[in-house]
Formats: C-alpha cells, structure tokens, sequence
C-alpha cells in the first residue's frame, strides 16, 4: 500500500468522524490489520489480520492483547524499531525494519471526535509480506478469460516471467505468448506491468 492510499483512507476514516470495528471488518476485507487504541495505548479490539499477525510474530492471542499491558508492550517494542517517531495523539506513519522480509507499516489515525466505546486511535498494520490474491474464477467473470488465461493472468500478476511460467507448467513459450496475447486483448491492456497493476486492483474481490 502506497502512503498516497494510506492518506486517502484515513481522510475516508476520519470524513465520517467515527472509527469502529466495522472499520477492522473494511481492514480485514482489504488485507490489512487493524487495532483500536484506547487514549492510554491499551488494545480495545483488533481484526483477524492483526490477531494473526500478532499470534505468529509474537505468539498472543486476542485475549492475550486486548485491555492489557501485553498488547502495549508489542506496540511500544514495534515503534523501537521503527525509523520514526510515534503518538497515539497525531496521525502519523512509521516503517519497521525486517531482517530478511519487507518492512511492517504502522499507521496511526486519530479519531476526530469522542467514541462511545472509548476509542481513540486506529493502527493499520501493512504486512508488505502479505498477498492477497484474486480467484482465477473472478478473473473469468470480469475479462471472460478461459481457465488456462486466468492462470496465467494470475501467475504474471505474482511476477513470474513468460519462460518461467511455461517451465512451471510443461508447455511451451508459444503457447504462453498466445495465452498472454488473448489476456490483452480481453482485459485491454498492452504490457505486462499494466496486467499486473489490473490484476492488483481485484485483489479484494473474494
């Protein structure tokens, strides 16, 4: 997720004046975690993508997390590690370093007015290791692609080059190029990388 799509939606968040846990289920239907902060930093809710995360980096449960010091302290040790300086006071944007994997995304949007339910804050957690992919069975319903070009589309989408996919499934590179042809005409597109940005852009359908 680009800062330019994280801004936007927080502008979205906070255009409504409320942030719930119907804001956790938007998160969780587009692949990030969320946690709603209370003014003192403790956990009032979190989303199935964050509960996951937290249980596999840091083996917590939810309960282990919510409205207790554990959940503070696995936020306060992130933003340790993060190139910036953080509050759950103001919006803000901090990168965390991981040796070998992408980095880890905090992002902090304050609510603008109170919440009943003692909400304060929420914190997207961006896995940039985490993918969401589309069905091959979309891909067959919005561009009419057979069953043979949504795999492909959906290989070429993950980065994998023409040869690589045509090794991977035992055929030859002329089949692929004429798979890859008929992909454009259908979805409109002319090269790779604009396969790849479309393909992207249907990651939430489920």
């Amino acid at each position: 997720m680009s800062v330019k799509i994280l801004k936007n939606l927080s502008n979205i968040i906070n255009a409504q004046k409320y942030i719930g846990r119907q804001t956790l289920y938007m998160l969780d239907f587009i692949g990030y975690g969320g946690v709603l902060l209370a003014e003192n930093g403790y956990f009032i809710d979190i989303n199935e993508i964050a509960e996951l995360y937290f249980k596999i980096e840091n083996n917590k449960n939810k309960e282990d997390l919510i409205n207790s010091e554990g959940g503070r302290e696995i936020i306060k040790h992130l933003l340790s590690l993060g190139n910036g300086r953080f509050t759950i006071s103001e919006n803000n944007l901090v990168v965390v370093e991981r040796k070998d994997r992408r980095p880890l995304i905090l992002h902090a949007t304050v609510a603008q007015s109170p919440n009943f339910e003692g909400i304060h804050t929420l914190l997207i957690l961006v896995d940039l290791d985490f993918e969401r992919e589309i069905e091959t069975s979309s891909l067959k319903i919005i561009f009419g692609l057979t069953e043979a070009e949504a795999r492909l589309a959906k290989f070429i989408s993950k980065g994998y080059t023409p040869s690589e996919i045509a090794t991977d499934l035992n055929l030859s590179i002329a089949t692929i190029r004429t798979q890859l042809a008929s992909i454009y005409n259908k979805t409109r597109t002319r090269r790779q990388a604009e396969l790849v940005s479309l393909v992207n852009k249907l990651s939430i359908i489920r």
